[in-house]
């Protein structure tokens, strides 16, 4: 997917660049972790995270090691 970016009225807005995680949010609720959770283990601020799950950027793999192995986050919640 393209990250396509537009300016509306001196503000940049940026779209998606993929679908949300929507496995991995209900993950993160059955396992009761919260973003906050996902940023301290990948140190990246709550704000990445977001961006991450919601599609506004990707995940790096490392990043997505690290959920599975200290998380335990399966990593079929990575798949469509």
């Amino acid at each position: 997917v393209i990250i396509i970016e537009t300016e509306e009225r001196g503000i940049s807005m940026k779209n998606q660049i993929h679908q949300p995680y929507n496995k991995l949010k209900g993950a993160l609720r059955t396992l009761d972790l919260t973003y906050s959770d996902v940023a301290e283990a990948l140190h990246i601020s709550e704000t990445s995270v977001s961006h991450k799950i919601n599609g506004q950027s990707d995940f790096y793999l490392q990043e997505v090691i690290k959920m599975v192995t200290y998380l335990n986050i399966n990593i079929k919640n990575f798949l469509p």
